[in-house]
């Protein structure tokens, strides 16, 4: 979305479950704040999955994210694997 204010965009994040519950997601989410921050940006944004069972979306809204809007995907098979 277009706001007139200079926007970073957050891409991937991922720690791997030995590692999850233990700081690391929210670090690397901070330090990449800063860098967007340092780099004189005001707004950050970030895609996830509203239904991630890993405590995505916890994390996100506990460093300040927010909800802006919902998509909905819709996939089907088109393949036929007999």
């Amino acid at each position: 979305m277009r706001t007139g204010r200079r926007e970073g965009w957050v891409d991937t994040l991922c720690v791997r479950r030995p590692y999850r519950r233990r700081g690391v997601g929210e670090a690397l989410l901070l330090a990449g704040l800063h860098k967007l921050r340092d780099a004189g940006l005001e707004i950050a944004a970030l895609g996830t999955d509203a239904e991630n069972l890993t405590g995505a979306v916890r994390l996100y809204e506990r460093v300040g994210f927010r909800e802006a809007r919902r998509w909905v995907n819709y996939r089907m098979m088109i393949s036929n694997s007999q």
